[in-house]
């Protein structure tokens, strides 16, 4: 179902940050690298996959929901549907996809003159990162 599609998806982006923080990136290109690399792939893919099945959900419930309700509940909602609405379309995978080939290609030995490509992609990366963070947690305002 569309629940459980959703909460694997959620337990998909765990478990590609947990494999990321085991499996440190490295200035070479080597099985840890790659696992990283993996985890990073499988983080985007559950986080979306979960945005995805959440806004699903959102559509689904009845305007008389508690959670339309002024206050706290609909903070949480309303941060997550503009997030949603904001990181429609390729933009984002792209965003995340050409910074990961291009440290691979740099650990494997092509683009060792550009320095500032490091900076650059790890401060996309860290902004992506950041905003799967707040998705996350914005689920907070839920409960109160």
């Amino acid at each position: 179902t569309g629940l459980e599609s959703g909460l694997y998806s959620g337990l998909l982006a765990s478990a590609g940050i947990a494999l990321q923080g085991l499996c440190t990136l490295r200035l070479t290109f080597s099985a840890e690298t790659g696992a990283h690399f993996l985890g990073a792939v499988l983080t985007m893919m559950g986080a979306f996959s979960h945005a995805s099945s959440w806004n699903d959900w959102f559509d689904a419930l009845p305007k008389t929901s508690p959670l339309f309700r002024r206050g706290y509940q609909s903070w949480g909602l309303r941060l997550r549907r503009e997030m949603l609405q904001q990181a429609g379309g390729p933009s984002v995978s792209v965003m995340f996809v050409i910074p990961l080939l291009l440290q691979a290609g740099k650990r494997l030995g092509f683009f060792s003159e550009i320095n500032i490509l490091e900076n650059c992609m790890g401060i996309m990366q860290w902004a992506l990162v950041a905003c799967i963070g707040l998705f996350f947690c914005s689920y907070a305002f839920d409960l109160c």
